[in-house]
């Protein structure tokens, strides 16, 4: 599986997570790093995106080189980088395409991190099998955020991953739903991230509704990487 994420020094998050979680499960990861976090567990301090050049001759190398059965996208550190590695997902329209968009990241960023966001929806989402976010990531990839853009919070109620007790989290949710899905995002695997309540819910919506939820009592402590991992 060729995954696509920022480095993350701490292993909670990004390209550590990704490479830890697919091979607990017997899965070989090829990993291409996008940017360089600057972290604690606690938080993002610095944020330095790979140059998009170096990310097409990595990606492109592996590719004429080794059978991959599957993307997965994180974060992917600027709109120049979004372009680049969506020119290369479109040469691959049969390997399944899994976004984690990391928005949590982006949203350090600030304008430029809003453009991120625009670019994903604009040229990822539309060639994405499936789409892991939360209801506030939803939103803002279909620009129905508002006021809520400047309240993202990474590590609240189990970081960009895990949730609460609403599935669908109002009118808004459910707007931004029909128009990922009516644009060519086949699945949404929506977590409540940065909801709260004493269960965690993840639903997976298709073009038909819901295809299965799953809800477990949430954990006591943030948890980091939990998008990432899921």
């Amino acid at each position: 599986m060729l995954c696509l994420s920022a480095g993350d020094a701490t292993a909670g998050g990004g390209l550590a997570a990704d490479i830890l979680t697919l091979a607990s499960m017997g899965c070989h990861p090829l990993p291409v790093q996008t940017a360089a976090l600057v972290r604690d567990t606690r938080g993002i301090d610095e944020l330095w995106p790979v140059a998009p050049e170096l990310i097409a001759m990595q990606v492109r190398a592996v590719l004429e080189d080794v059978p991959v059965a599957a993307f997965k996208l994180g974060f992917c550190g600027s709109v120049e980088n979004v372009a680049v590695i969506a020119e290369i997902l479109a040469d691959y329209p049969d390997v399944p395409l899994v976004v984690e968009p990391g928005l949590h990241v982006a949203a350090l960023l600030g304008e430029a991190g809003e453009e991120i966001a625009a670019a994903l929806a604009d040229l990822i989402l539309p060639q994405t099998t499936l789409l892991v976010a939360d209801r506030h990531e939803l939103l803002r990839l279909t620009g129905l955020a508002g006021d809520e853009a400047g309240e993202f919070d990474e590590d609240d109620g189990g970081e960009d991953g895990e949730g609460g007790d609403e599935v669908a989290g109002g009118a808004e949710t459910d707007e931004a739903l029909e128009r990922l899905l009516g644009s060519g995002t086949e699945y949404v695997l929506l977590t409540g991230g940065g909801d709260h309540g004493p269960q965690l819910v993840d639903t997976l919506f298709g073009s038909e509704g819901i295809v299965r939820t799953d809800a477990g009592p949430r954990p006591a402590a943030p948890c980091l990487g939990a998008g990432t991992t899921l």
